[in-house]
């Protein structure tokens, strides 16, 4: 139900309506956290991150609550720390 007002909220592209949608988006991660599906609420934000990243005060209120990021953020950063990781294990030999 929570999930269904979501993209109107958003797609109507004004603050007030994406500030409904991350209070919706709260209840939702509520939920998600009390089936113990956190991933999945997670997979959600990074969905929408995406799919509305134009959208820069939408995505600066996901900010503010520290919801997760693009999914490219994180492969970016394991790319750095295998790379890291790659160097170290080259001075040990």
């Amino acid at each position: 139900m929570y999930l269904a007002q979501i993209e109107p909220a958003i797609r109507a592209s004004d603050n007030h309506t994406y500030t409904g949608a991350v209070e919706w988006l709260e209840k939702a991660r509520t939920l998600f956290a009390r089936l113990e599906q956190e991933d999945t609420f997670d997979e959600l934000v990074r969905d929408i991150r995406e799919r509305h990243r134009a959208k820069r005060n939408l995505i600066k209120r996901l900010d503010q609550r520290g919801w997760p990021r693009s999914a490219l953020v994180p492969a970016a950063s394991k790319g750095a720390r295998t790379t890291s990781t790659s160097s170290s294990s080259t001075k040990r030999l």
